[in-house]
């Protein structure tokens, strides 16, 4: 269960740095 938590919020993480690097161009 704890891994499958810290895998969303990795998960998480990873798309809003998507987002982050969408918005920058």
């Amino acid at each position: 269960l704890e891994k499958a938590i810290h895998l969303f919020e990795k998960q998480r993480i990873d798309e809003q740095i998507q987002v982050d690097n969408y918005e920058r161009y």
